[in-house]
């Protein structure tokens, strides 16, 4: 804080005026400031001042000392001019020229027939030679863009001091989001959630349920192929770990899905109406419809209207701990996804899948962490409706976390995949990107809460905005679960 207290000294001489440590700037007299706690007030006509609660502030000149009662009042120099403010008033005059009389909140001051000053219930209006006027109802533009600037340095000093945030990350913070292109034609097939590449203890479990819901229109043609994909989804998908020893874990995804046309069309349409951003099919698409199409050289093998609630493909996999050290962590996983959703339905391709990735966790400092994953995908069959499947599909994601607290670990990750249909031309049905922000609340060390939206990158190759929230729960504890 020492550090801090000096270089908010060394701001407040760059930036020659206004007040540093205080940011309300409210004027309750003429000839002052009022503050609450402790500011450093400002440099007028070589006077420098410091005022504390409860601290009387005397300036003395030509032989008049006055002082400030009841708040905290600095008195200024202007002109030659000291002022004071007393309960029920002071008349001073002054060479008989000068007179200056304070009465609750308002206090005018002639000088030498030129100049004067009024300040009323928190304004001020000085009139200069006739030419100029000040207001000091955050009027001044100056003040204003000068005061901000430095309540920018106070947010940047207070957020990058070592001793403000005390924030060391353990295992409970790489977890990533659980989420990925919600596509429906791609979401079928065996690509798993991201993962913490930390194992837990033997005998430790982690409980963990979350619900994505996307909103997508996208339509798309061209001379061999069309699709059509207009609908709102729930997924919700429960999911558990557990830790059959030191380095060995096992982890069970179960997933509900619930497709239909949704409420938020409009919404969402407005939004982009409302800021400008682009509306692409949403203007000439009805709205809160459910309308799911593709087909090639004319023939139709996708054609879904009505809303569904299945459940989804069930996903199983185990992992084996490889690196283990303070800063960095790496685990090799494998799973199988079994067809236990309706591939009539797009909850799931009536596949068994493989897939097999690395985790990786890396510790940047004591804020900054990343987690990784790449991963390869096999599908169990190599056609879904009789529209060509690839034989195997890459992906992962990089998620860079920042400890702003203890308990609040701000994200930002990027994750993609290759196409899951190397025979399609359509750009939705090809590689995909897309980029997810928000972050993870710590309630307590039982109890965590992820929020993030999600946002494709490359336009047209996903669905536009996703929204995510997930619960995660540690029986045992956060901490005292990991390796």
């Amino acid at each position: 804080w020492l550090t801090f207290l000096l270089t908010t000294q060394v701001l407040s001489k760059i930036f020659d005026s206004g007040i540093f440590l205080n940011l309300k700037l409210i004027f309750k007299n003429a000839n002052g400031f009022t503050a609450i706690g402790v500011f450093l007030c400002p440099r007028m006509g070589g006077i420098a001042q410091r005022a504390r609660k409860a601290v009387r502030v005397c300036p003395r000149m030509g032989g008049i000392a006055q002082r400030a009662r009841k708040a905290v009042r600095v008195c200024t120099r202007m002109c030659g001019i000291a002022q004071g403010a007393m309960d029920g008033g002071a008349l001073m005059p002054m060479d008989g020229r000068y007179s200056a009389k304070s009465q609750d909140g308002g206090a005018r001051m002639l000088m030498d027939e030129r100049y004067s000053a009024k300040s009323q219930e928190g304004g001020a209006r000085m009139p200069r030679d006739g030419r100029c006027v000040k207001t000091a109802k955050c009027k001044d533009e100056k003040l204003i863009f000068k005061t901000t600037i430095k309540t920018i340095c106070i947010c940047l000093l207070i957020l990058f001091q070592p001793n403000v945030v005390i924030a060391t990350p353990s295992p409970t913070d790489y977890h990533p989001f659980e989420t990925r292109d919600q596509n429906l034609l791609n979401l079928i097939h065996g690509q798993a959630l991201p993962t913490n590449a930390a194992l837990l203890k033997k005998s430790h479990s982690v409980w963990s349920s979350s619900l994505i819901i996307t909103n997508a229109i996208n339509i798309e043609t061209n001379s061999n192929e069309s699709i059509t994909l207009d609908y709102e989804s729930y997924r919700f998908n429960l999911s558990y770990q557990y830790g059959l020893s030191d380095n060995w874990e096992i982890k069970l995804d179960i997933p509900l899905m619930h497709q239909s046309g949704g409420i938020f069309d409009s919404a969402i349409d407005s939004w982009h109406k409302f800021w400008g951003l682009p509306r692409a099919n949403r203007p000439f698409v009805e709205h809160n419809q459910y309308d799911v199409q593709y087909s090639i050289q004319g023939q139709g093998l996708v054609d879904l209207n009505e809303t569904s609630t299945t459940l989804g493909d069930i996903q199983i996999a185990s992992a084996l701990s490889l690196i283990e050290n303070n800063s960095t962590t790496m685990s090799v996983w494998a799973a199988i996804k079994l067809p236990t959703g309706d591939e009539n339905k797009l909850s799931g391709s009536g596949a068994t899948d493989l897939s097999a990735w690395l985790a990786l966790n890396q510790q940047l400092s004591n804020r900054w962490l990343i987690n990784a994953n790449t991963g390869i995908v096999i599908p169990g069959d190599d056609n879904y409706k009789n529209i060509p499947v690839s034989e195997y599909a890459l992906y992962g994601h990089l998620m860079l976390g920042w400890l702003v607290t203890d308990n609040i670990n701000l994200k930002l990750q990027l994750q993609g995949h290759t196409g899951y249909y190397d025979d399609s031309q359509l750009i939705i049905l090809g590689n995909t990107f897309l980029l997810s922000f928000g972050g993870t609340i710590k309630i307590n060390q039982y109890h965590q809460l992820d929020i993030a939206v999600s946002e494709d990158i490359k336009v047209d190759a996903s669905p536009d905005t996703s929204l995510i929230l997930n619960w995660r729960y540690f029986p045992r504890g956060g901490h005292s679960s990991y390796q």
